[in-house]
């Protein structure tokens, strides 16, 4: 039986060879996945800002969607004063666009200076590839993003709450979207259905942290608010019963 190797492109895919004319088996080819995983020239800190990267874009889709859809219309129906929860929610975001910027830019210097030292040819080269398309997007859209809320805080009569986190929901799942593209699923042999189930996964993980994201760090603020209101008015109830009394 041949024996199997594999060999990292520029680009971050792995290619497997055979040498033989057997075809190679499931077994082999995993143990060769395995062996390539423990390849010494492989930063150990770039699974960090990948995992990073992949935590703050489910965060920007799944917390923006269960505020706009959950969050705010009950706030609405209770007459709430949001600007406790608008506050909070402006740093959710604005925390999630400066981890995509940071994730995104150490990843692409990572890779970059994974076999050579950094210079201009070496970005070129890295920006005519798959993971170098996707990394100019998913700058290129936190960025907007980010001076998107800026103006949203700047001017927040012109740029209404929902219309803001609709941008950040577009722009999250377009940079959801890159991962996928450039993910070791779209290396399958029907690359789309790869790249989609791929999508998929990231978009359910989305709505189940993200939603335990502002579970956590907003909903509190709004049972507060409408706590207090309740009291309010059990206090202004209780104080009017005192001057007026029905008639017998």
């Amino acid at each position: 039986m041949g024996s199997v190797g594999s060999r990292r492109s520029y680009d971050e895919r792995i290619v497997f060879f055979a040498v033989g004319d057997e075809l190679p088996t499931r077994e082999q080819l995993l143990s060769t996945y395995a062996r390539d995983d423990d390849d010494p020239s492989v930063n150990p800190i770039e699974p960090v800002f990948r995992t990073g990267l992949l935590g703050a874009l489910i965060v920007l889709v799944g917390a923006p969607l269960t505020l706009g859809f959950v969050v705010y219309p009950i706030a609405r129906k209770r007459n709430v004063d949001t600007a406790a929860i608008d506050r909070k929610t402006r740093y959710l975001v604005g925390g999630g666009i400066l981890a995509v910027l940071l994730s995104t830019t150490a990843l692409a210097v990572i890779r970059m200076t994974a076999t050579e030292s950094l210079s201009i040819d070496v970005l070129q080269q890295f920006a005519s590839t798959a993971l170098g398309h996707a990394w100019l997007v998913q700058t290129g859209v936190a960025i907007f993003l980010g001076l998107v809320t800026v103006f949203g805080m700047v001017q927040n009569e012109r740029l209404s709450t929902r219309d803001w986190l609709g941008a950040v929901v577009a722009g999250g799942l377009l940079m959801q979207a890159t991962v996928s593209w450039t993910s070791h699923s779209a290396a399958v042999t029907d690359g789309v259905v790869g790249i989609v189930a791929d999508f998929a996964h990231l978009l359910g993980a989305a709505l189940w942290i993200g939603g335990l994201v502002v579970l956590a760090m907003v909903v509190p603020t709004l049972l507060h608010r409408v706590s207090d209101d309740v009291a309010q008015q059990r206090r202004s109830s209780f104080v009017a019963s005192q001057f007026w009394q029905p008639r017998e």
